[in-house]
């Protein structure tokens, strides 16, 4: 199993890319998320579950394991 992709909007002129690595696609996680900060989002995703953040840019980001 590969990776996969997800685009989200960070403003209504800019686009981010977020990587997820196949090893933590299978994890689940329920609730009302802002999509005008995908930062903070991002940020509570990796207090509630076991991966990391990693920017490789401000609009690029990979969702790894802990």
């Amino acid at each position: 199993m590969t990776g996969g992709w997800t685009l989200s909007s960070k403003s209504w002129d800019a686009i981010a890319l977020a990587y997820c690595a196949a090893s933590v696609q299978g994890l689940s996680i329920s609730g009302a998320f802002r999509i005008d900060d995908t930062d903070t989002v991002l940020e509570n995703l990796s207090q509630a579950l076991p991966v990391r953040v990693h920017y490789l840019t401000r609009y690029w980001a990979s969702i790894e394991p802990a």
